[in-house]
């Protein structure tokens, strides 16, 4: 896990810890702060009038929030998007709904592990590879508003954890409880562009569960052939052609 793991969401948004504590202050002081002209105009009547607070500064807009319970169990959330030709501009967007407060993924994912299982290891399916999210823990683990979507990334061998774009709007497969010893297994997904310009040789495959930043502790070693990876270039011009019956081999 990277270090935003520990950090807490407000529903899918990674948030500052010590952000979440203090009044705030009014909307319109906070938008002032930011020093951005960023107009009232179409925000919803039921939005909070206090408690307004920057709790994250991504890349792309800077995420402000107020809670709107005694027990801050519940946020509105609002993102401020500055202007593309770097005017002092920007715009903002209020959530239409309050978002729950949630525990950093590495609480949220305490006890549970991935584990490619031995179908995988033995039979690989690229199509549909398969990998088990396993409670490893002493107690029932209990999904917290999480899904099971699971993404895969192909590396060279000793390339370390795989990274690289990838589409991903949350939903997906919903988690379940598990008990102490019980797995779940849930289907890895590739993005088809990490086959270009792969050559053949042996590769290793890590997996990380989207929602809870969960990655896997071994990677899966397979050996791709040229016959494998032109099967799954991506093309645009004529359907991908049956997959060959035997083009994966794992190693020991």
């Amino acid at each position: 896990m990277d270090a935003s793991a520990d950090h807490p969401q407000i529903g899918r948004i990674t948030v500052d810890r010590a952000a979440l504590s203090g009044p705030g202050t009014e909307l319109a002081a906070a938008l002032g702060a930011l020093e951005f002209d960023v107009s009232m105009e179409g925000v919803p009547s039921d939005t909070p009038a206090s408690g307004w607070r920057v709790l994250a500064h991504p890349a792309y807009a800077v995420v402000l929030g107020a809670p709107v319970d005694d027990g801050s169990r519940w946020w509105r959330i609002a993102q401020v998007i500055p202007a593309r030709d770097g005017s002092r501009t920007a715009e903002m967007h209020v959530h239409p709904e309050p978002q729950p407060l949630r525990p950093s993924p590495a609480e949220r994912s305490r006890g549970l592990v991935l584990r490619w299982p031995e179908t995988t290891r033995t039979e690989p399916d690229f199509d549909r590879l398969a990998l088990d999210v396993v409670n490893t823990g002493e107690y029932r683990w209990r999904p917290d508003g999480d899904s099971f979507t699971a993404i895969g990334f192909i590396t060279r061998p000793g390339g370390g954890p795989g990274s690289g774009s990838f589409a991903f709007v949350g939903g997906g497969p919903p988690a379940f409880a598990l008990d102490p010893g019980e797995y779940a297994r849930v289907q890895v997904s590739l993005n088809p562009n990490q086959w270009e310009g792969r050559e053949p040789g042996r590769h290793e495959i890590s997996a990380v569960l989207m929602d809870l930043g969960l990655r896997t502790v071994a990677s899966l070693e397979v050996q791709l052939t040229a016959e494998l990876i032109d099967q799954y270039q991506p093309r645009h011009d004529r359907a991908r052609p049956p997959r060959p019956s035997r083009s994966i081999h794992t190693q020991e």
